[in-house]
């Protein structure tokens, strides 16, 4: 659940005024400014995670040939690897299925 950027800049104003009040204990106010830093953080890193997220909806020519062609090759390397399986099968199975049959 996102909080909105309205609710974050009125909490900011909430911690000035509380900050205002206690200039004269430098912790106190050090705390309510440190509060104010971490919302400002919050709208700063918001807004900067959504610059950066790719746009999802599109796919290039390139990207979608890169990605079939590799689903390709994949597909051919596994037609060969049971091409492989089913000849050394077939060599096994001169001798019977059975353990015991020479």
């Amino acid at each position: 659940m996102a909080v909105q950027n309205k609710t974050i800049i009125k909490k900011m104003k909430d911690e000035l005024q509380h900050a205002e009040i206690e200039v004269e204990n430098v912790h106190v106010m050090k705390r309510h400014i440190a509060k104010i830093q971490l919302l400002c953080d919050l709208l700063l890193d918001d807004d900067t995670k959504q610059e950066q997220q790719p746009n999802t909806g599109t796919m290039t020519e390139q990207e979608m040939k890169a990605m079939l062609g590799a689903k390709t090759k994949m597909k051919q390397a596994n037609n060969e690897k049971m091409i492989r399986s089913i000849q050394t099968s077939d060599e096994d199975a001169s001798n019977g299925d059975s353990i015991f049959d020479f």
